[in-house]
C-alpha cells in the first residue's frame, strides 16, 4: 500500500499535510499508512478509495 498511497498523492500533486487535511485526519496517521507502519480500518480505507478515486480493494484494510 505504501507506494500506492504515495503514488496516488503525488499525481494529485498534495503534500501529506494536505491530503490528511482532506481527509480529516492527522498528517502523522497518513504518513504512516503512506509508509505501510499502520493499517487502515475500513471506513478510513473507503475515504480513501473514494477521494483518490481507485477501487476499495486497491487499499490495505486493517484485519479487524
Amino acid at each position: 500500500m505504501k507506494y500506492l498511497l504515495k503514488e496516488l498523492r503525488e499525481q494529485k500533486g498534495e503534500t501529506q499535510a494536505e491530503t490528511a487535511k482532506a481527509l480529516g485526519i492527522a498528517r502523522t496517521t497518513y504518513s504512516r499508512w503512506e509508509r505501510d507502519l499502520s493499517s487502515v480500518s475500513f471506513s478510513k480505507a473507503l475515504a480513501l478509495a473514494r477521494y483518490f478515486n481507485v477501487r476499495l480493494s486497491e487499499i490495505k484494510l486493517k484485519a479487524d
